[in-house]
């Protein structure tokens, strides 16, 4: 349990700058060989270091820490659904948002009863083959494409990530083929991150994502239609900042998971008055 900005999810369009409560408990139905949390995420409860919060303890801590928002992330929200029925039922009814960050490797009745809950959704796309899921991550590609598709149709916000790792899932083809999936099953409007990975866990031989890969696979988001392509991982570079697709201006500048300027008004391009897609207030 953490205080951290809403913009570790990563989210850039849903309640930029926030402070947000982040939650993970241990376990995930996933097993990815560059997990970057594998010692709490690989382990059960009993082998971790817990603290025991129910909703209204968590209430406490979010109005002792000034946050308006309980993002269950680290590891895998979804095995935990219950937990998160049950503080989301306690934030949300003294006005605080709820989000998710998950694999979302999760059947569809499930996901639509905590959908109702949940404000917000961060789901990771980890590539875009079946292979890679199963070698990889020990799971499958094709739950997930149903799971984001579901969000969209239960009207929840939704931000899509994928981990750019080198030799395993960064096939420009491949690329293609993901960024015209999201266009086509999730809409123009969804916003896309594409992060750098860091040799983690079991793949520490890998190097890190090179800069010009992830700005290719921004490059070919932006081309297949996509309104907004972030990268992230990388500070300092100018796909983290939110650019209005009318007008090309730059209305939300990041620095890491800080935001340094937001020149929005009231969900509108601070220029030319276009309305950028997104939950800001």
């Amino acid at each position: 349990m953490n205080q951290t900005p809403v913009e570790q999810g990563p989210f850039h369009h849903f309640l930029p700058g926030t402070q947000s409560l982040s939650i993970g408990l241990a376990g995930c139905n996933l097993r990815c060989q560059y997990c970057q949390n594998w010692e709490i995420s690989q382990k059960g409860p009993d082998e971790t270091n817990n603290v025991t919060l129910d909703g209204k303890e968590t209430l406490s801590e979010v109005r002792r820490l000034d946050c308006r928002l309980v993002t269950f992330t680290y590891t895998e929200p979804m095995v935990y659904l219950e937990y998160i029925e049950a503080v989301a039922d306690q934030a949300r009814s003294k006005g605080c948002r709820v989000a998710v960050c998950s694999a979302l490797y999760v059947r569809k009745k499930p996901l639509q009863r905590i959908a109702k809950k949940v404000d917000a959704f961060c789901g990771t796309l980890k590539g875009f083959n079946e292979a890679f899921y199963e070698k990889v991550c020990g799971g499958k590609l094709a739950p997930v494409l149903d799971a984001l598709v579901t969000i969209r149709e239960e009207g929840k916000w939704l931000e899509v990530v994928v981990l750019v790792i080198p030799t395993l899932n960064d096939s420009r083809t491949e690329m293609r083929s993901l960024c015209d999936w999201v266009v086509k099953n999730l809409g123009k409007d969804t916003p896309l991150h594409f992060i750098r990975f860091t040799p983690s866990w079991k793949l520490t031989d890998l190097p890190a994502t090179p800069p010009g890969v992830l700005e290719d696979c921004r490059k070919i988001a932006l081309d297949a239609g996509l309104h907004h392509a972030y990268i992230g991982n990388l500070p300092g570079h100018e796909g983290a900042n939110t650019y209005c697709p009318h007008c090309k201006r730059a209305v939300i500048r990041r620095l890491g998971l800080r935001v340094t300027e937001n020149t929005l008004k009231k969900g509108k391009c601070g220029g030319c008055g276009h309305r950028i897609v997104g939950i800001w207030e």
